[in-house]
């Protein structure tokens, strides 16, 4: 008999999909991240979220959520939910704006009469606004301004840069985004493409167009724009939807077109590209973006000492007032370069549609608490990060706090009850036949786990029939405050191994432990 061990540190392989769902996958993490602690590699459950702003309660049930941003100015959040400009959660309306699904940009700069404004550009209705400290919302119409603008945009050198589909880029005067001279602009034209995406890199601008990404730098220039091209510096290379765009400081994450028009999710660090997706992902977000019309947006967070890029496939339903469907969350863990997929069922959300994060700075403050960032979902949802090692996804975070023995009754009540979930966390394995085709027999199987101080109960699973990994056994349910052990799993030559676990407490996974003995053939 041999003793072999079986790694759960794996990637996302895709077997099977329709649409954009994934009918069969050989493995991967569902839910779940790679943590190093001390000398063990292990896998434990994602982050966990803490749901503060429900939108449905306010905004109702038509909700989408456009963008999110706090603007240290004036320690304020501001949250856009279609055509709905708020402060600090639902119930304070700023303005209005032009209607959509899209997320919008935020810029701070300075206006004409040089104080403090909050820039919110909207791409998909050519357009932008501007808020000033005292939440005054106004619609930004400069002389000049272009007439069409590509997601994106950036502040450099206290110059506001937008690009227009054709690729051409404009810009504000210095610390003045009420003035855009008529000869500012430059062309993004290495290559006859159009413009779909601008951002920020390094000490310049990035340049994304539908064949290029071409880079630009401030040379100060007092005729025409301030920006030169850097003519030994670009990539034949494009972006295949600027929602699928994040800007995480000096990196940037996108879905990519290659030459051959083949989609890819690629990272841009210190000028240089590097293809950060697997074949089969770039089947199927290729199929799925140019075949299905499903559109990606990208945004990341900062969680448990990890970066991870949040790229979310949706469809938009066919309604007068279309709302954002989302349809999978698949997340590169930037750390360990693997892909995994997140979902949570909390609030009626089934993935785990990010359309935008804000950075916290500031420290607290008597509005919005102390927290190191906040979210929106594609349904208006504002969520943070609980980040505290307690697997549970919670609404207002109140979950398990009171004890009704203590509390007089009708001291204290909720708008809405609060509301937990534990958070499904999976590991499929890949198919394995111990380094030979010669049949084995499993003896037994287990987990190799840190066990959980109360009774948790974890489903290990095995693949069966010839494909090996399409169809599974109903599972054996184990205890993981336990050494349990699952016994006789029958003959195979490769086996895919699946274990899944919604307990309530934090869950850490070495590898999973099978005893077999190899026949002759």
């Amino acid at each position: 008999m041999t003793t072999a061990t079986i790694s759960v540190i794996v990637d996302l392989i895709i077997k099977a999909f329709s649409g954009a769902g994934i009918t069969e996958y050989a493995s991967g993490i569902t839910n779940g991240i790679v943590q190093k602690l001390g000398g063990r590699v292990q896998v434990t459950q994602r982050p966990s979220i803490d749901l503060f702003v429900n939108a449905s309660e306010t905004v109702g049930t038509d909700s989408r959520g456009r963008g999110v941003y706090y603007w240290e100015e004036n320690s304020t959040l501001y949250l856009i939910d279609n055509d709905t400009v708020y402060r600090n959660d639902y119930g304070t309306t700023v303005g209005t704006i032009s209607a959509g699904t899209e997320r919008v940009s935020f810029f701070e700069s300075l206006n004409s009469t040089g104080n403090p404004v909050l820039m919110v550009a909207d791409a998909e209705n050519n357009n932008a606004f501007s808020i000033t400290t005292g939440h005054a919302l106004a619609a930004h119409t400069p002389t000049n301004f272009p007439t069409t603008i590509v997601h994106g945009g950036a502040i450099l050198n206290g110059t506001w840069y937008l690009m227009d589909e054709s690729g051409i880029i404009y810009n504000s005067a210095v610390d003045n985004v009420d003035s855009f001279p008529a000869t500012a602009f430059i062309s993004a034209e290495r290559n006859e493409d159009s413009g779909v995406y601008l951002g920020r890199h390094r000490e310049g601008i990035v340049a994304l167009g539908t064949r290029t990404v071409e880079f630009f730098y401030d040379n100060a220039n007092n005729v025409g724009s301030p920006l030169n091209r850097r003519p030994e510096i670009f990539h034949n290379l494009g972006c295949g939807d600027g929602l699928s765009v994040w800007e995480n400081g000096d990196i940037i994450y996108f879905v990519g077109s290659d030459p051959s028009g083949t989609l890819g999710v690629y990272k841009l660090e210190n000028y240089s590209l590097e293809k950060v997706s697997s074949d089969t992902l770039d089947s199927y977000v290729n199929h799925n973006v140019t075949q299905e019309s499903f559109r990606v947006v990208g945004s990341g967070f900062n969680g448990q000492g990890h970066l991870f890029y949040i790229l979310t496939l949706y469809s938009l339903t066919t309604d007068a007032t279309p709302i954002i469907s989302p349809a999978k969350t698949i997340v590169f863990d930037t750390l360990t370069t693997l892909w995994g997929m997140w979902s949570t069922s909390l609030n009626g959300n089934t993935m785990f549609p990010l359309m935008a994060w804000t950075k916290r700075t500031g420290g607290f403050n008597a509005n919005m608490s102390s927290r190191i960032g906040e979210g929106i979902l594609a349904n208006g949802d504002i969520i943070t990060l609980g980040d505290n090692m307690v697997p549970l996804d919670t609404v207002l975070g109140f979950t398990g706090y009171f004890v009704d023995t203590y509390m007089e009754v009708g001291y204290f009540s909720l708008t809405s009850p609060d509301q937990s979930t534990n958070i499904d966390f999976g590991i499929r394995t890949g198919n394995w036949n111990g380094g030979t085709n010669k049949l084995k027999f499993q003896h037994s199987v287990k987990a190799t786990i840190d066990e959980t101080p109360t009774s948790q109960t974890m489903v290990l699973k095995w693949s069966t029939g010839t494909e090996q990994d399409g169809t599974f056994t109903t599972g054996r349910t184990l205890d993981t405050s336990k050494r349990d052990i699952a016994r006789r799993g029958g003959k195979f030559t490769k086996r895919n191994f699946d274990l899944s676990y919604s307990g309530d407490e934090q869950l850490y996974v070495d590898d999973i432990e099978i005893d077999v003995t190899v026949g002759d053939y």
